[in-house]
């Protein structure tokens, strides 16, 4: 049995350290008391506009996907909701390893070609919030943290953005290290020249109905609540869950939101209950649509085999620089 880095355990120390302070010193009867009166018309909708951002964020991979493998739109939604399920149960990338293992088995698309497009979809994905951080800075009252990064993320949508429309990033793929050549060449010469309006359109709905969702998440026990509270809190929370250190980031987004909903005076016990709401809309029912997709052994068994695939190609590359 292979022993874990130093590290590890130092670091679930602390973690755990962290979890029992938390545990003996939070209000929770409080926070119960908000939990049970939030509204429920609310978080029906909510849960709705989440599924939405989900619906999103799968044809945007799949208008990067039709480059290579055209799968069928079914595979690409039913993949990233397979993923998205997966990503509630596990850590790191095991989310996106089970989206690739689906279209690969399904529909036969190439692994070269749809490594590629998901590393393209994070790219639209990282591109869309850069644009909803720059409208957003120069509309809302935001924190001062915020405004610093305005000009910077403007300047990199522009370059990204004139990159990919006229084809440079091949330009750029001769000049990577020659190990790494190969894998860059692949994922340039897949850059979404096609329909990329479309695809960074809908990677802009997919920001804007998690916005949207996380608005009214915390307006379902906060009540009325300013736009820029919703927008700190997801920054917040996107940004602190970037190392999936947990399932479904669980404690990672509570405390994003304690964190991101202070500066406009809510309660850490409020702060908590809209954290813990927030998780739950975004966990259970895209939990029951992946266990409704493959069932929950197909959900299992999903996972396995696409970490241990994961297991072998990082192997392969490894032995092979």
């Amino acid at each position: 049995m292979k022993r874990r880095p130093w590290w590890v355990w130092l670091l679930g120390a602390l973690l755990a350290a962290f979890a029992i302070k938390f545990a003996t010193r939070f209000p929770w009867l409080e926070t119960g008391r908000v939990l049970a009166g939030a509204s429920l018309p609310l978080l029906l909708l909510a849960t709705v506009v989440n599924l939405v951002s989900l619906v999103a964020k799968a044809s945007a991979w799949h208008l990067l996907l039709r480059r290579d493998g055209v799968p069928r739109w079914r595979s690409s939604l039913d993949a990233t909701i397979i993923g998205a399920a997966v990503n509630t149960v596990g850590v790191a990338a095991s989310g996106d390893a089970a989206r690739l293992h689906v279209v690969v088995q399904r529909d036969r698309v190439a692994l070269g070609a749809a490594v590629a497009s998901l590393i393209w979809s994070r790219v639209v994905e990282a591109v869309g919030l850069a644009v909803l951080v720059v409208a957003g800075a120069a509309m809302l009252p935001l924190p001062a943290w915020v405004r610093p990064i305005q000009a910077g993320l403007l300047a990199a949508i522009l370059a990204l953005v004139a990159l990919t429309a006229s084809g440079s990033w091949a330009v750029l793929a001769r000049r990577a290290p020659e190990r790494l050549r190969p894998i860059v060449q692949r994922v340039a010469a897949s850059a979404p020249r096609r329909h990329l309006v479309a695809i960074l359109a809908l990677g802009l709905v997919n920001w804007l109905t998690q916005w949207a969702t996380y608005h009214l998440a915390i307006t379902s026990v906060e009540g009325s609540t300013p736009l820029a509270a919703s927008f700190v809190a997801l920054l917040a929370a996107n940004i602190g869950g970037l190392p999936k250190l947990t399932p479904g980031n669980v404690g990672v987004m509570q405390a994003s939101f304690v964190l991101g909903l202070a500066p406009f005076g809510v309660p850490v016990e409020r702060a908590v209950a809209a954290g813990l709401v927030c998780q739950a809309l975004q966990v259970l029912p895209v939990l029951l649509a992946g266990v409704g997709v493959a069932g929950w052994h197909g959900l299992r068994a999903t996972a396995r085999e696409a970490a241990a695939e994961t297991t072998l190609a990082v192997e392969a590359m490894s032995e092979a620089s």
